[in-house]
C-alpha cells in the first residue's frame, strides 16, 4: 500500500493515504476526510515504535473504506502523539477521533504518563465525546480509568495467537462467533459502570466494550477490543504476531514447539482471521461515525 508519511510543523508525525476507489455510492466522489489522533503509548516494539503502528492502522482502515460501498470518505489521516512523553494535542475536536493502541505497560501501573492518560480520557475524550478506539492497552485503560472499570492480570496467563470470541452483543453482527489475534496478559476484569461487553471467551469474558453516554445515545463514544485486528494489516507474513511469539520464545515464556503451534493455528484460521478483523473494524467505524 502507498501511503505519504511527512513530519508537521509541531515535528508530529502524520501518516496520510488516499482511498484507491475514488468513486462513491451512485457514481458521486467521496469527499470527506478521516483525520483521527493516534494517542502512542509505546516506542519499543513490538507494541511500537509509534510509526509501524499508525501504518497497520491506516492499512487496515484504508482496506475497510474500500469495502464500504456506503462510505464517502477519501483521504485518511494519522497524526501521532507521543504521550509517553506528555505530547497530547491542544484540542481533540480538530480530530474525527481517537485511536488508543498498544503497550508493554499496564494499565494498573503508577506511572506518571498514565494517570495523565486516564486524566485525559475521562475530562477530554468522555465529557466531550470524542469517538475513541482502544485496542488491547487501549481497551484495557480505558476500562480502567473510568468509574467502575478495573484492569488486571489475566487469570488464564499471556494470550498469544487466534482467539475466538462468542456473543457479540452490541455489534448486530451476521455470525455468533468472531476469530481474531491476540497478545496480551492483562485484562478488563470490571467493566465500568457506562459499558457494556460485545462479548468473550472462559479465559477473558470481556473481549470487547461500548461506552454510551446515556441510555439515549444511539451510537457510543468509545469502542474497544482486546484483539489486534491491526495485525492483519501485513498479510500473512504477520511479522508483528511472529516477532511477539519469538520475543516470548527468547526468554524461555515460551517453548519452540508452542512458538510453531501458534503461527501455524493461525496461518490455518487465515481467511477466517483477516475477514473477520475487517468486518469488527468496519462495525467499530461504523459505531464511531468513521465511515
Amino acid at each position: 500500500m502507498k501511503y505519504s508519511s511527512m513530519t508537521n510543523s509541531t515535528d508530529l508525525d502524520v501518516l496520510e493515504v488516499t482511498v484507491a476507489s475514488p468513486q462513491g455510492v451512485n457514481g458521486k466522489l467521496h469527499t470527506l476526510r478521516l483525520d483521527l489522533c493516534m494517542l502512542s503509548c509505546e516506542e519499543k516494539a513490538p507494541y511500537g515504535p509509534p510509526k509501524h503502528t499508525a501504518e497497520m492502522f491506516i492499512q487496515l482502515l484504508k482496506k475497510t473504506v474500500e469495502e464500504n460501498p456506503t462510505s464517502k470518505v477519501s483521504t485518511i489521516t494519522i497524526c501521532i502523539y507521543k504521550v509517553k512523553e506528555m505530547n497530547y494535542p491542544e484540542s481533540f475536536q480538530k480530530f474525527n477521533g481517537v485511536l488508543l493502541p498498544g503497550s508493554i505497560s499496564a494499565a494498573y501501573d503508577d506511572e506518571p504518563w498514565i494517570d495523565k492518560l486516564k486524566d485525559v480520557i475521562r475530562e477530554e475524550l468522555w465529557t466531550k465525546k470524542v469517538p475513541t478506539l482502544g485496542v488491547c492497552f487501549g481497551h484495557q485503560l480505558l476500562a480502567h480509568a473510568m468509574p467502575g472499570g478495573l484492569a488486571a492480570r489475566c487469570p488464564a496467563g499471556f494470550q498469544l495467537g487466534h482467539r475466538v470470541l462468542n456473543s457479540l452483543h452490541s455489534l448486530e453482527f451476521d455470525c455468533d462467533t468472531i476469530s481474531l489475534l491476540y497478545s496480551h496478559g492483562d485484562y478488563v476484569k470490571d467493566l465500568p459502570t457506562v459499558a457494556s461487553s460485545i462479548g468473550g471467551n472462559a479465559d477473558v469474558p470481556v473481549q470487547g466494550a461500548v461506552y454510551y453516554h446515556d441510555s439515549e445515545d444511539k451510537k457510543p463514544v468509545f469502542v474497544s477490543f482486546q484483539a489486534h485486528p491491526e495485525y492483519v494489516s501485513e498479510g500473512r507474513e504477520l511479522r508483528t504476531m511472529r516477532a511477539l511469539a519469538e520475543s516470548r520464545e527468547s526468554t524461555g515464556a515460551l517453548s519452540k514447539g508452542e512458538v510453531e503451534s501458534i503461527l501455524r493455528n493461525v496461518d490455518e484460521n487465515w481467511d477466517e482471521i483477516n475477514l473477520h478483523s475487517i468486518k469488527i473494524m468496519t462495525r467499530a467505524c461504523e459505531l464511531l461515525n468513521w465511515l
